[in-house]
């Protein structure tokens, strides 16, 4: 049995009769390979081991029994505690304890003794590698799982900030007289670099603004939640409410960005406006944004340039009004720049579908005379049908953003009133 005092667990388990002791381990351990130190050896009994299961620590066994149900019943036993085993068979009962003997080595006792010392020293070789990939599949294991669950949780955390998100949002768009609104919000991601905002500001009067924070993912949405909170059209004062033009509402939020990201500058562009829905008279401001595009049911096309810098960069920076009226048969899209990558086109679908174009342009002009024909809730699900055709669509490459407004169609009116 094993010596307490030693430490060092042994390198195989022999189990055999009980009146037979270490069976034929004593030659084959004199005719061990040279090469090698002959493994220190523990007898156990087929009882003892079904009681505990204990195999003194070693990872190899040598079983040598007489008594072919003991046999099998001890091969199950180790087999199930991940030990490997070398089985010692009489010559008329081979095969059928190769069959039996599912996972473990079966060799001929009838070998000459050298012969078995090579094949046991052959398999402890064998377990000693099995250990060492045991190990590090279990470190492998355990890594992934550790791994899984910081996806499971990141996960988590962007699902509830793209929930934080779309509570800045608008639920629905004002139902106004005079003016209807149309909106395509696609974050690249869980969410977005993109914010946008239709607010009433008098019974005829109503704001919006649409940013695009530079970038996209987690921090680009960070910076729209400061760009939600920061551009206001009314404020409360000491006199009352004081309104400002989208220009000032811009001047404001840009210093309010200079002053939040001094050390670590992030930019947006920006679209703001008001809409008086009596006169359809619009007042525009943009910083560093694509141009506003207006469509008129002709096919003639207006632009309406952004002549300010990027929010967060200067903080003297001034950003212009323009003001305009909208005509009766005419669209107005803002849109972010992710609609320059959103329709890829021959090389640019076959290679590189961030290369931009200006097909979208095409599809908006598209929308504008379906708006006209179809009405405003036709003319969007045609233009996400396009957008979700596209090549690419799946990976989207920036977060994509559009805010539709145009005067409400008369017929409409009418059936409201109706």
């Amino acid at each position: 049995m094993r010596d307490p005092a030693n430490s060092t667990p042994p390198g195989l388990c022999l189990i055999t009769n009980p009146d037979q002791g270490s069976g034929a381990w004593g030659a084959i351990a004199s005719s061990w390979p040279a090469w090698s130190d002959t493994p220190k050896a523990i007898a156990i009994s087929p009882t003892h081991l079904f009681k505990s299961g204990d195999t003194g620590r070693a990872r190899t066994a040598l079983v040598d029994l007489d008594d072919r149900t003991t046999l099998f019943q001890v091969v199950d036993a180790l087999r199930e505690s991940g030990v490997h085993t070398v089985v010692l068979a009489d010559a008329e009962c081979f095969e059928q304890t190769v069959r039996a003997c599912v996972g473990a080595v079966v060799l001929p006792k009838s070998e000459p003794p050298h012969s078995l010392a090579t094949a046991i020293h052959a398999v402890m070789e064998r377990q000693t590698a099995f250990d060492s990939v045991q190990q590090e599949l279990d470190v492998s294991r355990r890594f992934q799982g550790g791994l899984r669950g910081e996806m499971d949780k990141l996960h988590e955390e962007l699902q509830l900030a793209a929930s934080v998100q779309q509570e800045l949002l608008p639920r629905t768009l004002p139902d106004v007289p005079g003016a209807e609104f149309g909106v395509i919000f696609n974050p690249a991601g869980y969410v977005s670099g993109d914010i946008y905002d239709v607010q009433r500001l008098d019974e005829h009067r109503l704001g919006f603004f649409l940013a695009d924070a530079v970038g996209h993912g987690v921090p680009a949405a960070l910076m729209t939640m400061v760009i939600a909170r920061g551009i206001q059209f009314r404020v409360h004062t000491h006199e009352g409410m004081d309104e400002r033009t989208p220009g000032e509402a811009l001047e404001i939020l840009n210093r309010e960005l200079v002053r939040r990201h001094m050390h670590s500058p992030r930019f947006a562009t920006a679209m703001a406006g008001t809409l008086d829905t009596r006169t359809r008279e619009i007042t525009l401001a943009g910083a560093g944004h694509p141009p506003a595009l207006i469509y008129s049911a002709s096919g003639n096309t207006r632009r309406i340039a952004s002549t300010g810098g990027l929010l967060g960069v200067f903080e003297e920076d001034t950003f212009d009004d323009v003001t305009f009226t909208l005509g009766d048969d005419e669209t107005m899209l803002l849109y972010t720049d992710g609609f320059e990558t959103a329709f890829p086109t021959g090389s640019e679908a076959t290679h590189d579908h961030k290369m931009a174009t200006r097909v979208y342009e095409e599809r908006f002009e598209r929308f504008a005379q379906s708006r006209h024909e179809k009405g405003m809730g036709a003319a969007m699900e045609s233009l996400r049908y396009d957008l979700n055709g596209a090549s690419g669509s799946l990976h989207q490459v920036d977060d994509i953003t559009a805010l539709v407004i145009g005067p409400k169609p008369l017929q409409a009116e009418n059936r409201e009133a109706a």
